[in-house]
């Protein structure tokens, strides 16, 4: 089972729950070093941010809306004590300052691998209509986030350099 459903399973009281063990993909997965076309390969490791908002399940929706607001993001994480992601809130939805971040977050949203080509997951965005991804590692521990922005940004510079 993936690290991030394991996770969120364990919260809602499941005992015993197994995770898959790491692999050759893991590693490159992890933006550990490699050698050959993985290596000179660009990757949304290059441009992920690290500083995107992280609480915890019972944080409540007042002090998630405050700190986005100060750091001028549309969106927070919600992770597990490991830091691995569980969901994601957006600012739209923290209209009830009591609420808990575990009951107006989106569940399992869709996260990368810092292995990811920039152009690959650039074309996704374009093709289903996103704007920004999560980036974790095979754990599933939140790495940051990606915006769609950065990596046009990134694919177009390298793309003049070449």
């Amino acid at each position: 089972m993936a690290p991030r459903a394991a996770a969120r399973l364990e919260t809602l009281g499941f005992p015993d729950v197994l995770e898959y063990k790491a692999g050759k993909s893991d590693w490159l997965a992890s933006a550990l070093p490699s050698e050959g076309r993985w290596a000179v390969e660009p990757t949304i490791a290059s441009v992920t941010r690290h500083d995107v908002p992280r609480f915890a399940l019972d944080d409540r929706a007042g002090d998630i809306l405050e700190s986005v607001r100060a750091g001028r993001w549309e969106l927070a994480a919600v992770v597990n004590a490991r830091g691995v992601l569980l969901g994601r809130v957006r600012a739209g939805a923290l209209d009830q300052p009591d609420a808990r971040a575990a009951d107006v977050m989106e569940e399992g949203p869709s996260t990368y691998r810092p292995d990811v080509p920039l152009e690959e997951l650039l074309g996704r965005m374009h093709d289903r209509h996103f704007d920004t991804a999560f980036v974790t590692d095979p754990d599933g521990r939140l790495i940051g986030l990606v915006t769609k922005r950065d990596i046009a940004h990134a694919v177009a510079a390298r793309r003049k350099a070449s």
